[in-house]
């Protein structure tokens, strides 16, 4: 981010206040890395960049999950799908219904709502030949039994 600003790269510096909100939030500053990733994903939407925000917007939803605010985190997730649907970057659609499985657990739902949620993030996942997600998703099964 140092770089970013000391070289007038405005782009890189959003994307970087993204990350480093989720990681304030992954230390236990949930509200903080929070608004911070709203204010950045809130200006780079607004100068018209579209690339790489459903994967910003899992980030997001992570966020408000660890701060039990799992409305706001379906409803990050909701957008993300909706770009996709809308003709936007794929990449992460495995991810978004990971997390939506997830989340939906954490919300306490039965495992039985979540379950497709999950066996679509593993069909799109080996689809798009995306191992990094295939792997995490099989993770998360077993870590949480099913």
């Amino acid at each position: 981010m140092v770089l970013s600003q000391a070289q007038a790269l405005g782009w890189w510096l959003l994307w970087g206040m993204i990350l480093a909100g989720r990681g304030m939030a992954a230390q236990g500053k949930v509200d903080e890395g929070i608004a911070q990733m709203e204010n950045a994903l809130g200006m780079y939407r607004g100068v018209g960049s579209g690339m790489v925000v459903p994967y910003f917007l899992t980030q997001l939803a992570e966020a408000y999950a660890l701060a039990g605010n799992y409305t706001a985190a379906l409803e990050k997730l909701a957008d993300a799908r909706g770009i996709v649907a809308a003709g936007g970057e794929a990449i992460a659609s495995a991810e978004i219904d990971r997390l939506e499985g997830e989340i939906r657990l954490q919300a306490g739902e039965p495992a039985h709502a979540a379950q497709p949620f999950f066996d679509r993030a593993l069909a799109t996942a080996r689809e798009q030949g995306a191992v990094l997600f295939e792997r995490r998703i099989l993770a998360a099964a077993v870590s949480s039994g099913r």
